[in-house]
């Protein structure tokens, strides 16, 4: 993915040890970021380094998404199996501004199975 001008304004879902790092180095590139956060902490943390950040859980994911989603690219970068709660997402992504998604996993693509 090329990012520039056009595609300046990316929310990242899940600011967690590899979100959080691509938002500070996004920000630090010109780019507008938001970000998610389901700490109270890491929302202050954020918040002072410039991000726009959103207290969300993908359990509990409510219409106030859409100001997050307000964006060109979103960056889902989550360990959720919540199939329940991806489908409520995707479902407001369609309602969005959201031009690209790039999934950053490696479980949640796997059943839920310890094996």
């Amino acid at each position: 993915m090329v990012l520039n001008k056009l595609n300046s304004n990316i929310s990242i879902l899940g600011c967690g040890w590899l979100g959080e790092p691509l938002a500070f180095f996004l920000k630090e590139k010109g780019f507008a970021v938001k970000g998610t956060t389901t700490s109270f902490d890491k929302l202050h943390r954020l918040q002072k380094e410039g991000i726009e950040t959103f207290l969300l859980n993908l359990d509990s994911l409510e219409e106030s998404i859409l100001p997050f989603l307000n964006a060109d690219i979103l960056i889902v970068n989550i360990p959720s199996k919540n199939i329940d709660g991806f489908q409520k997402l995707i479902s407001y992504i369609e309602k969005s501004t959201i031009k690209k998604v790039l999934l950053v996993s490696s479980t949640s693509v796997y059943i839920d199975n310890n094996g």
